[in-house]
């Protein structure tokens, strides 16, 4: 990537920003639509309404009022609150396409709000997963529905072609070194206001990172399950862990990184260090 962002701003892109184009992609956002956006000010969101800007597109999102302003920065054309009915604020078929992320009690207003020939396209359900659908909404206003997990191929490569254009910035809210994880989670469960865990489990360095989380905050966790692990890495361990990766980059393929410019995988080399896995 041609870049003057920093490495903490462009690794802020690759997960909520691929999704997000990848909803527009799906749905085919062209100039002259006007798309309503749900869950706006989370990153998914946020990413949406960038990218719906650089294509020049008018933008509607959906969000709290403390977040209004900052999505205007973004770009939205507009706000709505999040307690507010879409279809007394923009009325019937109104708009051709809805970014939605959040599902919930309002999703027949979604639709309803959608021109004939309107496009939904969903990526997350954080308000409710289980929605009402009247079938003649559908059929008779010829929507058409899409969810979204894998990429369509050509995604990947058009953020790019944003970020080197500056049709987007970054949206960084906090930074944490690698050996502060655990206080990122923690960060994580303040914001969800989560005062404590039920129980906290994973396996292997997500074991791990069990073990320093009930460590450093012990009065956040009623119980854990650490699984496949251990309190703290043998020399043995770090040695293998590195081995697996010296047989990675001692494949020619792996060319410092750079192998998917030539539309190629250094599977030698992670096919040894997959035994050096089951091994270890």
């Amino acid at each position: 990537v041609k870049s003057t962002l920093s490495d903490v701003e462009l690794a802020s892109f690759p997960c909520s920003y691929s999704t997000a184009e990848n909803m527009l992609t799906k749905s085919k956002v062209l100039s002259g639509d006007l798309v309503l956006v749900t869950g706006a000010s989370g990153g998914v969101g946020s990413a949406a309404v960038q990218l719906i800007k650089a294509r020049g597109v008018d933008v509607i999102a959906i969000t709290s009022d403390s977040k209004s302003q900052d999505l205007i920065t973004l770009g939205a054309t507009k706000t709505l609150n999040r307690d507010q009915s879409v279809v007394e604020a923009l009325g019937s078929n109104s708009v051709d396409v809805v970014i939605d992320l959040v599902g919930g009690k309002s999703w027949p207003d979604f639709l309803e709000v959608l021109r004939p020939g309107g496009r939904y396209v969903v990526s997350g359900a954080i308000a409710g997963a289980f929605v009402e659908l009247d079938l003649r909404t559908l059929y008779l206003k010829d929507l058409s529905f899409f969810g979204c997990t894998v990429l369509e191929s050509n995604v990947f490569a058009d953020l790019i072609d944003h970020i080197e254009n500056q049709n987007i910035k970054p949206v960084v809210a906090h930074t944490f070194p690698l050996e502060d994880i655990v206080k990122a989670q923690e960060s994580l469960l303040d914001y969800l206001g989560i005062k404590k865990l039920l129980c906290a489990t994973g396996g292997s360095m997500g074991g791990m990172q069990v073990l320093q989380f009930c460590a450093t905050f012990p009065e956040k966790t009623f119980s854990a399950i650490p699984i496949a692990c251990s309190s703290s890495h043998s020399a043995q361990n770090i040695a293998l862990n590195e081995l697996a990766r010296q047989a990675i980059m001692a494949d020619p393929v792996w060319d410092n990184g750079e192998y998917l410019l030539k539309n190629a995988q250094p599977k030698n080399g992670l096919a040894v260090a997959r035994m050096v896995g089951h091994i270890s």
